[in-house]
């Protein structure tokens, strides 16, 4: 009774966080068609580099607030909490300043030109829109505590109708004033709206104690003890997941990085997909086992199956029809963004490693986790630049791409030394590749035929 009392609250928690993402992107993408049409390329680019500087400062004062509460037995104590809530609300405001600084930095790089013309850094408004943008973490620091306390005990359906709530009064809105004041400053606005709306409903909405500012020395030893490994950690991650944007940014038009920003888009409307099933249902699911037996084997590879499926059909479905997803979907500017779309897919191929790392910090090894991301962030890098040396921004988008390729082989290495690894179940794995291609050709062929039929 006890496992199938996890198994139906695995499946529930999955259940929803799918339904949420599922939901979200589809009103993202819907709010994207939109304000294609509304808004200038160059607008989208503009903000892809605002957003990308606030992910990197975020990432670089991450002490993990969170996974500490979900992974801690006294996560959900009044005095944990409150040390928790004081420690996240004080990372808000410093992240704030971080990037109100380097908001400051980059208009006086302007007034000395020191930046290409033509480029992202260059921009009049980039300053300003980074300037503005800098509200938003210490809105975000302000989250409840109890956003954390459902995820621990799988109870995602809450969190799911409030993301979505607020996901969806934000975009409404956005497109409203878009609409009648065609501008940049409106998808600032629109951005800090919705944070704020998060923010307010995780702590109006949620049942449990209020949050309150306070300060316990045993549990800030716990959250900065367990945290150490996942600062270095997350700020390697920035680096991974951010050192194309800065490199294009520097050396491509708002317009083009635009596109870019677009094909990104879709790209992580899927990836993330993956990322939050990682993060919201696997890390609570292995915390959970693990504390319990000490034996992650079997739970390991009991959800690789569907991790494994999802990705490679993943793959395959935007690799043969993200290009014409795109033309159907998109006004002829952004058609560009098919073909970097297609490459971007080739990512899939190599998700093993997220489930590996939620694995590694779920048995109390963030440094492993660290270790994947830091290999993570070298090849990336090495890689998106040394290209785009030879051949130019498209070449470099390949390295956006296969540099995960590098950290796959280092953790079917650290899963052999930790005695998870299975190399007959890794090749039955293997065999939903094929299957997952052969889709997505015949996928594309009728899409194909379709728009002839059609054209």
């Amino acid at each position: 009774m006890g496992k199938d009392s996890v198994r139906m609250g695995l499946k529930s928690a999955s259940f929803y966080v799918l339904l949420a993402y599922g939901a979200g992107q589809f009103i993202r993408l819907g709010s994207n068609l939109i304000l294609t049409r509304l808004l200038e390329p160059e607008y989208f680019g503009l903000m892809a580099f605002g957003f990308s500087i606030l992910f990197v400062l975020t990432m670089l004062c991450d002490v993990g607030v969170y996974a500490s509460i979900i992974r801690s037995k006294d996560g959900d104590t009044k005095e944990f909490r409150k040390t928790a809530f004081t420690i996240q609300a004080s990372i808000g405001l410093l992240i704030s300043l971080l990037v109100s600084t380097l908001a400051v930095g980059i208009l006086l790089g302007q007034t000395l030109e020191l930046f290409k013309i033509g480029t992202v850094f260059n921009h009049k408004d980039t300053g300003y829109i980074i300037l503005l943008l800098a509200i938003q973490p210490f809105i975000t620091g302000l989250k409840s505590t109890k956003l954390a306390i459902a995820q621990k005990q799988l109870n995602l359906k809450p969190v799911a109708l409030i993301e979505l709530g607020t996901q969806i009064v934000g975009t409404v809105v956005t497109i409203y004033v878009a609409y009648l004041y065609p501008s940049i400053w409106v998808l600032v606005f629109g951005s800090l709206l919705a944070t704020f709306l998060l923010t307010l409903a995780t702590h109006v909405f949620l049942s449990g104690g209020r949050d309150r500012f306070g300060w316990d020395k045993e549990s800030s030893k716990s959250i900065l003890s367990f945290g150490k490994w996942i600062l270095l950690s997350s700020l390697i991650t920035a680096i991974v997941t951010q050192i194309d944007k800065f490199v294009f940014a520097a050396l491509i038009s708002p317009q083009m990085m635009g596109v870019f920003s677009i094909a990104l888009l879709l790209h992580l409307a899927v990836y993330q997909a993956l990322s939050m099933l990682n993060s919201k249902v696997f890390f609570p699911k292995f915390s959970a086992e693990y504390n319990k037996n000490g034996n992650l084997k079997h739970s390991y590879y009991s959800i690789r199956k569907y991790s494994d499926l999802i990705s490679y059909f993943a793959f395959s479905l935007i690799y043969f029809c993200g290009e014409l997803a795109v033309r159907i979907l998109f006004t002829k500017e952004y058609h560009t963004a098919g073909s970097i779309l297609s490459v971007l897919a080739f990512q899939f191929l190599f998700n093993q490693v997220l489930l590996s790392n939620s694995m590694y910090m779920a048995i109390g090894k963030p440094k492993l986790s660290t270790l994947i991301t830091a290999i993570e962030a070298v090849s990336k890098t090495f890689l998106v630049i040394i290209l785009y040396q030879y051949g130019g921004f498209f070449l470099a988008i390949y390295g956006c791409s296969i540099y995960a390729f590098i950290s796959l082989i280092m953790t079917i290495y650290l899963n052999r030394r930790l005695s998870i690894l299975c190399v007959k179940t890794e090749f039955k794995l293997i065999t939903y590749l094929p299957i997952a291609i052969g889709t997505g050709k015949l996928l594309s062929m009728i899409l194909q035929s379709f728009l002839v039929f059609n054209g």
